[in-house]
């Protein structure tokens, strides 16, 4: 079940917050660790947005490689996934490409109207996956 680990993050502190609830689970040695960061096209951009796009696209790609590349400095099997569209569809879609077996994440802990408004990805991807998930509230989190 534990072959392959999904954990989401968006660039935030409190996304890598889920990091060191998974750690003992992240050393095993028949694990594998996909780090994924979603970058959202809109889909109808102005040219102008193109450059604005790629420039995240070059952002979250560093990103994720960087954290991966501290991981596997620390003996975890890791390795970075950047996707476009949807965070929730995408990481869906993703996790069911890859078989894996646990979705890790964090949430921001919101409620009441900036829920609402904002909605939750966690809350997306939890109701939309049929796998295991664990799910931590950051402390931090207002």
């Amino acid at each position: 079940m534990l072959e392959r680990i999904l954990i989401p993050l968006d660039g935030s502190a409190t996304a890598e917050a889920i990091l060191p609830q998974v750690a003992l689970i992240l050393k095993r040695k028949d694990s594998e660790v996909i780090l994924a960061r979603v970058v959202n096209v809109p889909l109808s951009y102005r040219v102008d947005m193109a450059r604005a796009i790629a420039e995240e696209r070059l952002r979250a790609k560093s990103y994720v490689r960087d954290l991966a590349g501290k991981l596997a400095g620390d003996g975890v099997r890791a390795r970075a996934e950047v996707l476009e569209g949807s965070a929730a569809e995408s990481l869906l879609d993703l996790a069911e490409r890859e078989r894996v077996g646990l979705i890790a994440m964090t949430t921001h802990g919101r409620s009441g109207v900036s829920r609402w408004m904002l909605g939750s990805v966690t809350e997306k991807v939890l109701r939309g996956s049929q796998l295991p998930m664990l799910v931590v509230r950051n402390a931090a989190a207002p």
